[in-house]
């Protein structure tokens, strides 16, 4: 569907944001802990990269789908170039 498209075309934009995919992963780790100690009493582990992943690997199941089938990797090339879409390939594998 159309809005299903667009939804992926959205996730390939975000997911290139994470080039670089260990600093942006430890960035994100920090800032969450850091908002977290900033309330009093809160008690138990805190945001780890174990839940980063699990995070990103909710977050982009349909991008990663989209990827695995050759009729919509296709398109995502079409639109967003082959450099680009092996850019999100290298991100999706760094997740999972």
């Amino acid at each position: 569907s159309e809005i299903n498209e667009i939804l992926i075309e959205i996730l390939a934009s975000l997911s290139r944001t994470f080039s670089n995919f260990e600093r942006r992963k430890s960035w994100f780790v920090d800032i969450l802990n850091k908002k977290r100690q900033s309330h009093p009493g809160t008690k138990g582990p805190g945001f780890s990269e174990a839940h980063f992943g699990n995070l990103t690997g909710a977050l982009f199941k349909h991008l990663k789908t989209a990827i695995d089938d050759n009729d919509r990797r296709h398109g995502l090339v079409k639109k967003f170039g082959r450099s680009k879409v092996a850019e999100i390939e290298i991100f999706l594998d760094n997740i999972s």
